[in-house]
């Protein structure tokens, strides 16, 4: 079954083919009239575009074609480009094999592969008579097709950059990316050496072979390159892009990875005092004044120590002065934040949203239902534990170069390295996703009613598989929407609990 829960993917000629891709451009074109294509660097992307075009040219829809992308340069054509309709074909993290199509509307929320295109492509009857046409045709020689180059993406993230640093504060990075041959070796790649001067790229040509290692940034055979070169170059930083370029894995200057959650709750706590600072813009807020607010006391230094007698000295007491927003009737803008996180997030993110006193929603996991979700409840942020980060300011969908945005931003406004900012957040221990291969669905259902039973007594919540709180741990463990795995999650307060409850689950499982 091609149809999954977050997007269409298969193996390229195995399950996806000429005669499918036509056929989804001819069912998608029935109903969207100016549609946004492109596709990833995977051999079977470059191919099925061609049928795929061809099919929604056929029921007359204007399609404008923006050649080689990643998904979030789609997401932000199709948003800013005023089309009814996104496609990118990719299949994101998985083997060369694969490819897909991710669909979303002109909002850039996702369509339901199950709900919303399936229905319409399975009624079809559709004659291929084209194929061996479109398969002897280059697609620049495709009639009618347009072309759009969604020129401004590369201008929005550098004017984001410099709004927060300066040149000088950014040519003291040193950043070290590995564009593991995918679709970042594009649009995010010319990003990168524009605003740094100094970078060190590694797999920064596209190959659609992926010839260094599968474009995951999760597991630990696709890491070892990029924390041994970010050792060696003594970086600031190490990135990692999936293959679609909607993932980032960080490394931090010792070459040890952040796990998705923390990295969330970094971005989660410094777009929230962006927030308490008036930092971000709000709607409906048309003036503009300066106001004086949040004194920070800082004591006087006498030979190296502070002075702990001079309690009262103004000069030691520093005014943050910052322009706030005004609303029409000139009451100050007021917002409280709502920060979405996935069911297998460390129990830090919640924590620390509470402490912020805004809101922590929790959902399941997938970009189709946290989408959604965000634009219901206009949330300000979104983080999972895969590496996915969401945000509004940009129109709710992924962007990894606004996630490094702010965790820069972080370890600058804390004056730490990354592994220290890290470390303020890394109070739990957590498994990391550890996955089981059982023989099918029916299987792995079985397996999670077992162990729902054998836990009954604990607080069981079933948002995504079962969620099970048990006092000072918890697991998630869920079926995979996308390969065919059951995936475990476990954090406990302390390494031994976590290590002893992760190997007695196992034992149920196994």
């Amino acid at each position: 079954m091609v149809f999954k829960a977050y997007d269409i993917r298969g193996k390229y000629k195995e399950q996806l083919d000429y005669e499918f891709a036509y056929s989804l451009g001819v069912s998608l074109g029935e109903t969207y009239k100016n549609v946004l294509v492109g596709n990833d660097v995977r051999i079977g992307s470059e191919e099925l575009v061609k049928p795929f075009i061809w099919g929604l040219l056929d029921m007359g829809s204007k399609v404008y074609y923006a050649g080689t992308i990643s998904t979030p340069k789609m997401y932000y054509g199709t948003k800013g480009g005023g089309y009814d309709l996104g496609v990118i074909l990719t299949a994101s993290h998985n083997p060369k094999e694969y490819t897909g199509f991710k669909v979303c509307d002109k909002n850039v929320v996702p369509l339901s592969p199950v709900e919303d295109i399936k229905p319409n492509f399975s009624r079809l009857e559709i004659q291929h008579t084209k194929i061996e046409e479109i398969q002897n045709t280059k697609i620049l020689d495709i009639p009618d097709i347009n072309f759009d180059p969604i020129d401004d993406y590369e201008e929005y993230f550098i004017k984001k950059f410099k709004n927060s640093f300066s040149d000088e504060e950014l040519d003291k990075i040193s950043i070290c990316v590995d564009f593991a041959n995918g679709a970042t070796t594009m649009a995010e790649k010319n990003v990168i050496m524009k605003l740094f001067k100094n970078y060190n790229f590694i797999n920064e040509c596209p190959d659609g072979t992926f010839p260094a290692h599968e474009p995951d940034t999760l597991k630990e055979e696709c890491l070892q390159q990029i924390k041994d070169t970010t050792v060696i170059t003594g970086a600031t930083i190490g990135l990692i892009f999936d293959g679609d370029g909607d993932r980032l894995g960080l490394i931090d200057e010792t070459g040890n990875p952040l796990k998705g959650d923390i990295i969330t709750a970094i971005i989660a706590d410094q777009i929230m005092k962006d927030i308490e600072l008036k930092k971000i813009d709000y709607p409906n807020c048309e003036y503009e004044c300066e106001c004086i607010c949040h004194p920070i006391k800082k004591k006087k230094e006498m030979n190296g120590t502070n002075d702990k007698n001079d309690k009262n000295d103004k000069d030691s007491e520093e005014i943050v002065t910052h322009t706030t927003k005004l609303t029409k009737d000139g009451k100050p803008c007021i917002t409280t934040p709502k920060i979405v996180y996935d069911l297998r997030c460390s129990n830090i993110v919640p924590e620390l949203v509470e402490k912020h006193n805004a809101n922590a929603i929790k959902t399941r996991v997938g970009h189709y239902f946290i989408k959604k979700l965000m634009h219901e409840i206009d949330a300000d942020f979104a983080g999972e534990f895969s590496n996915h980060f969401y945000f509004k300011e940009i129109g709710y969908f992924e962007s990894p170069l606004l996630a490094l945005k702010y965790i820069l931003e972080a370890m600058d406004d804390n004056d730490m390295k990354l592994s220290e900012l890290a470390k303020q957040y890394e109070i739990y221990y957590h498994s990391g996703e550890i996955n089981f291969k059982l023989a099918d669905k029916d299987t792995q259902e079985k397996t999670i009613e077992t162990i729902k039973n054998h836990f009954k007594d604990c607080k069981i919540e079933t948002i995504d598989g079962i969620s099970v709180y048990c006092g000072d741990w918890w697991f998630n463990l869920r079926a995979s929407n996308t390969e065919p795995l059951l995936r475990l999650n476990l954090e406990a307060k302390s390494k031994k609990e976590m290590n002893d409850r992760v190997d007695y689950i196992k034992s149920l499982i196994v």
